[in-house]
Formats: C-alpha cells, sequence, structure tokens
C-alpha cells in the first residue's frame, strides 16, 4: 500500500482558516489600492484624458468609484487564479492520473491514496478560496445573479469537503483545475474592458466562450460521467448509496448552474 504523508483529520480545519484569512486580508490590500492602479494603468491605456484636475474630479464621482471596486475585484481573483491554476497544473503534470482520468477511482490505491504535502495545501487552499467567496458574496452589493451564485458556491464547498474527506481528491483535483481555467479568461476580458481595451478584451472573451464550451460542457461532462461509472463500479463497498447519490445530485446541478 501507498504510504502517506499526510491524512486527513480535524485538525485540517485550522489550514482552512489560515488560508482564509490570508485571503481575505490580500483581497482587502488588493481592493485599497485597486484606484490607485486603475487610474496609473488608464493614464497609458488612454493617454487623451482630460487633465489631473479634471480628472480628479471624475474620479470621485459614483460611476469611477463603481468601476473601482469591479476592477479591484477582478484583479484579486486574477492574482488568485493565476497562483493556483498555475499550482494544481504542475500537480497535474506529476499525478498518476495524467491524461487517463479513470485513474482517480483505482480501486488498488483507495484508500491508501492519500494526498502528499503539496496536493493537501492545494486542496485546503481551494476549499478556503470557496469560503471566502461565500463570504465576499455577502459583503459586495447584491448581484443580479446572487441566488445563481450562492447555489453554485454551497454546491462546490459541497463537492470539494466531501471529496476531500472522502479521498477523492484526484476527481476533485480534475475538476476544479478545468473550472479555474476557464475562469481565468473571464477575469482578464473584464480587466480589459475596465482598462477600455475592447479589441483584447473582444479576443480574450471569445477565447473564454470557447474555453466555456470545451472544459465546462465537454470535459466536466466526461468527468461527470467516469464518477457515476468508477465509484459503484471500484469503490461500491465503500461508499453508501445516499453519499454517492448526493455527489452525483451536486455534480449534475453545477451543470445545470452552469
Amino acid at each position: 500500500p501507498l504510504i502517506s504523508e499526510y491524512k486527513i483529520g480535524i485538525l485540517d480545519i485550522n489550514i482552512v482558516l489560515v488560508s482564509l484569512l490570508f485571503q481575505l486580508l490580500i483581497r482587502s490590500i488588493i481592493i485599497k489600492l485597486g484606484p490607485y492602479i486603475l487610474s496609473h494603468l488608464l493614464e497609458h491605456t488612454n493617454p487623451s484624458l482630460p487633465p489631473f484636475t479634471e480628472k480628479k474630479d471624475r474620479h470621485n464621482s459614483n460611476s469611477f468609484k463603481k468601476k473601482c471596486n469591479r476592477f479591484s475585484e477582478q484583479l484579486w481573483l486574477f492574482v488568485y487564479y493565476i497562483f493556483i491554476i498555475t499550482f494544481g497544473t504542475v500537480l497535474y503534470l506529476q499525478s498518476e492520473y495524467y491524461h487517463d482520468a479513470s485513474q482517480t477511482f483505482s480501486a488498488t490505491k483507495y484508500p491508501q491514496f492519500f494526498p502528499n504535502t503539496a496536493m493537501k495545501l492545494y486542496y485546503l487552499i481551494q476549499i478556503s478560496c470557496w469560503f471566502q467567496q461565500l463570504i465576499t458574496l455577502h459583503l459586495e452589493h447584491k448581484r443580479k445573479d446572487y441566488y445563481e451564485m450562492l447555489a453554485h458556491h454551497l454546491i462546490t464547498i459541497f463537492l470539494t469537503v466531501v471529496s476531500y474527506c472522502k479521498n477523492l481528491w484526484p476527481m476533485g483535483h480534475l475538476i476544479m483545475l478545468i473550472m479555474d481555467v476557464v475562469d481565468i479568461f473571464l477575469i482578464i476580458s473584464k480587466i480589459l474592458n475596465y482598462l477600455n481595451l475592447r479589441k483584447y478584451c473582444n479576443v480574450t472573451f471569445a477565447l473564454f466562450i470557447v474555453n466555456w464550451v470545451v472544459f465546462r460542457h465537454g470535459i466536466y461532462n466526461y468527468l461527470t460521467y467516469i464518477t457515476w461509472k468508477y465509484i459503484p463500479l471500484n469503490l461500491g463497498d465503500r461508499f453508501s448509496s445516499k453519499l454517492y447519490k448526493g455527489i452525483m445530485v451536486a455534480l449534475v446541478s453545477l451543470q445545470g448552474i452552469q
């Protein structure tokens, strides 16, 4: 059997809480610096702006403040997703299920198939991120898609926590990675839009649409199918019927929201 560097335990909550607080701290710093960063970037991307005095008055307007808040939020997400996608991709390239997703449910390695140092840290950071997003969803001005986002966050938290506790982290890792790869294109597109770089914004948004279809409706459904097929086949005696059905309902519901 494989020897794990780390097992799963209640003390993992400490890592989640520390990561959650650290993310809230970094987010608050970026939100605070956002208006200055946006103003500086606009000076370079839009050299025809009015003189400084007029620009200062304009920057105090409500519309510009809203733009700054949205830009700052996207800037924080950009920083986080660049980090977590790089982290997740490196782990994927080094994994035993690289190019063979069916290995995520290898009965010969479960449940001794525990995460190593890097994978455990990656997973707990991701769990804390979704709790952080659930918190910030209620701190921001209420969105038009508030209820959809709330349902999305709750389902994602359920899936990440259950998959971690039940040692299904290989499949969880794959699903989180393909989700994040899509999101980064939308984030970049929004940032470019706030900088009035419409041509580049349109290009990245087109890439977002392509990746959305491929990853969220192609690969995601394939991974959902593998989960549906291989849990009863390889791990059926280790999973209750209710938990298996709960995982499948959550995966299908997440697709429905998407």
